[in-house]
């Protein structure tokens, strides 16, 4: 029999007050698909150590799923980010999810404005496919560009995004798994 593949969940709340309950959860939803989640053993004496467990543990996870959801702004949680990034360069198979797959443009609800119309290119037209990143002509206040994408265009473009929370993360790594059809980004 072929062993489990291990998921490495990335997310902020194994800091919350109720982190043993969530996790338990998360531990049953994998096993209900047959994966093993895979925790990181941090000790939380030295930051130095906390940081080498983690990323033996990226090392040695099959798949990596990040929790992409705003984190004490309008930001994912920035440890993740960067555990997700060091999976990529490893090679890992990974899974982004958060609640809302609008684009940044869309959810964006501060000050923001419209370039010019000259200025404006949608990069979801064939004949722009190379031209960058830029969304489809919206800026912060700041005179920022907000993405076309969901995140920030370095989380965004790397794996698939499922809108919801890790079981149904779980469920695309599933039919991933299997070759069936999904639903995301």
């Amino acid at each position: 029999m072929a062993s489990k593949q291990t998921i490495c969940l990335c997310t902020p709340q194994r800091y919350a007050p109720d982190w043993e309950q969530q996790r338990q959860r998360y531990q049953r939803a994998c096993e209900a698909r047959g994966f093993a989640l895979l925790e990181p053993a941090c000790a939380g004496q030295r930051v130095e150590d906390d940081f080498r467990v983690w990323m033996e543990t990226v090392q040695h996870c099959d798949i990596l799923v990040g929790d992409m959801n705003n984190f004490r702004g309008w930001e994912p949680d920035s440890g993740a980010c960067f555990v997700l990034g060091a999976g990529y360069v490893w090679g890992k198979k990974i899974y982004l999810y958060l609640d809302d797959l609008r684009s940044c443009a869309e959810k964006f609800t501060e000050e923001k404005y419209q370039d010019e119309p000259g200025e404006q290119i949608d990069i979801t037209a064939p004949e722009n496919q190379n031209k960058g990143t830029v969304s489809k002509g919206w800026r912060d206040k700041e005179g920022i560009v907000l993405e076309n994408g969901p995140l920030n265009l370095m989380m965004s473009a790397h794996a698939p995004m499922v809108e919801g929370g890790f079981e149904e993360a779980l469920e695309r790594i599933q039919q991933d798994e299997e070759g069936g059809a999904h639903r995301c980004l």
